[in-house]
């Protein structure tokens, strides 16, 4: 039991740690030396990603499907899926790993302690599908499941921290004004991760300066429209951090290829 606890606990400590170890050396970082970390983040949100496809395939295509037909090859392919898995993660692991470099001190304790809370969590769903799911799909499902939930309450706790951090004061300035400061405030050594987190910040701080400025009221009514539009937006973007850095950790203890599509469908 307890190495069944500490192995994943371990798992997700090393996402977070990874995280930290990036986010503290970024700037000294060329291109080769930070693949690495995004490759752990692309892996695990990639494991995560394909155990939660492969088990609704697998009992799909086992229940419905006769072996041999055309549909029972096309979704019992594995190695698109697995390419489609590892394309998201690696677009998940970017953004993760580039908004890390924003996160405060209270964010990343946060983080530290969703590891616990994860882990808690997909083991009361594994208990209450004990006795309603098949032992083959209960893990997988109680980590899709708690992957979710916690997903949504983290995204709600970074809103709450969001709203009491302090921050810039864009008043007064043009929305061009704030992405030439924006812009400017950060290079890294990597110019492909440099450009990404340099548009990382502008979309941060348009965001902050619509909020700012339609709360001291816009003349126009396209810059009205625009601020609501970029305020709107950022709850979106610090959702897609809650949902990759839940992702992430899940991925850690996802086993796929024990749900790989049967290699012989039911028969009609």
């Amino acid at each position: 039991m307890l190495g069944r606890t500490l192995g994943p606990l371990a798992g997700m400590w090393a996402v977070w740690g990874g995280l930290l170890l990036w986010t503290t050396f970024a700037q000294r970082l060329n291109c080769p030396a930070s693949a690495p970390f995004l490759i752990l983040l692309m892996a695990s949100i990639a494991l995560s990603g394909a155990e939660a496809a492969f088990y609704r395939r697998h009992a799909f295509v086992a229940r419905y499907l006769v072996a041999g037909g055309t549909l029972f090859r096309l979704l019992s392919g594995r190695f698109l899926t697995l390419i489609w898995q590892g394309a998201k993660g690696i677009l998940l692991g970017l953004a993760l790993l580039i908004s890390s470099l924003r996160f405060a001190p209270l964010e990343w304790l946060v983080l530290f302690l969703d590891t616990f809370f994860l882990l808690a969590l997909t083991r009361l769903f594994a208990y209450w599908l004990s006795n309603e799911v098949r032992i083959e799909y209960r893990m997988p499902m109680a980590r899709r499941w708690a992957l979710r939930l916690n997903a949504w309450l983290l995204w709600l706790v970074l809103i709450g921290i969001l709203f009491v951090s302090p921050h810039e004061n864009y008043q007064g300035l043009s929305w061009q004004e704030v992405v030439a400061y924006s812009a400017a405030q950060i290079a890294l050594p990597c110019d492909v991760l440099g450009l990404l987190a340099r548009l990382n910040l502008i979309g941060e701080a348009l965001p902050l300066w619509a909020a700012q400025n339609l709360l001291g009221g816009l003349q126009r009514p396209a810059e009205t429209l625009f601020a609501w539009v970029l305020f709107v937006a950022a709850f979106g973007a610090s959702f897609l951090v809650a949902w990759s850095y839940s992702r992430a950790l899940g991925g850690v203890a996802s086993q796929p290829w024990k749900l790989f599509p049967p290699d012989r469908g039911a028969t009609p």
